[in-house]
Parts: C-alpha cells; sequence; structure tokens
C-alpha cells in the first residue's frame, strides 16, 4: 500500500497525532506542555501522511517569510520506513500547491537529530548554516541546521 498526502484541517486529529509521546518528546523544546499545544490552521499547512486509511505522521509547511516556506516532519517512529516515500511525495505537493511566490523551502534541524538531518539531505536539501545555541533540549543549548532546496531545482521522478 502506497503513501498519500492530503492537506489536513482537523485540529483535533492534528493535536491527537503531534502530542503522541513518541512524536512529543522528540519534537517539544524544554518547558513545552502538550496540553497547552494549539494548532494554528490559518498560519501552517498541515499534510496527513497516510497509508491507506492509517495517518502516520504530518508534514507542517508554514511561511517563513514571503519567498521561503519552513518544513517540519513528523513521522511517527513505527511507520518510518514509508519516510523516503512521503517526502517526495511532500515535495510533489509543495511543487503543485504551494504559492508560486514561494522560491525555497527550507528545513531547521536539530543537531541532536542526525537521522533526520540524513533524511533531509537525501531529498535534496543542502547545508545553508548552522545557528548556534538555539533550541533547548534536555537542560541544554542545542545548535541547529539549516538546509534549503530552491523550488526550481525539484524534479519529478
Amino acid at each position: 500500500m502506497g503513501v498519500s498526502i492530503e492537506q489536513n484541517f482537523n485540529s483535533d486529529a492534528i493535536k491527537k497525532i503531534l502530542t503522541k509521546d513518541s512524536l512529543w518528546d522528540a519534537i517539544a523544546e524544554d518547558g513545552q506542555d502538550k496540553d497547552e499545544f494549539e494548532v494554528d490552521l490559518n498560519k501552517n499547512y498541515f499534510l496527513s501522511v497516510n497509508v491507506g486509511e492509517t495517518c502516520i505522521g504530518l508534514y507542517i509547511l508554514h511561511a517563513f517569510n514571503g519567498a521561503t516556506m519552513q518544513i517540519h516532519a513528523n513521522i511517527l517512529p513505527e511507520y518510518r520506513k514509508h519516510a523516503k516515500e512521503s517526502g517526495k511525495k511532500v515535495l510533489e505537493w509543495f511543487q503543485d500547491n504551494a504559492s508560486d511566490k514561494f522560491e525555497k523551502i527550507i528545513a531547521l534541524i536539530p543537531v541532536i537529530y542526525p537521522k533526520v538531518y540524513h533524511f533531509t539531505k537525501n531529498r535534496g536539501f543542502t547545508d545553508e548554516g548552522l545557528i548556534t545555541k538555539a533550541y533547548r533540549k534536555n537542560g541544554r543549548l542545542i545548535d541547529i541546521h539549516i538546509l534549503g532546496l530552491e523550488r526550481y531545482t525539484l524534479k519529478r521522478e
């Protein structure tokens, strides 16, 4: 069964996925409370990653500025075998659905997540820099990789 991507407007379903312990423990900075987490459907695109009828995670995209969108990948650990296909599909979604004003997509990845960094690099993103001591996790300040992908480089397979 293949992976599909669709925009999700159900804030309760979105919150249920993002606040699962297996994701929340990785994505939340110190001090963030999952009970206080709010889904903002006005500023974000929430893209459900589905295998058949099962939602296995979400990609979140939002405007970083007038020309760039930022992406966050959130695939449940037990379904990460579908990450490669979902990564391809979400970039197709960006190409087909994001406003033409967005010429670039970026990912900000804390250095404590090397698998996410390599996954993103394998989708065609390139290193664009490092933000030092910008993410607080487990009482430490962590550096963040900046990776980018220009829209014109996206190709259909």
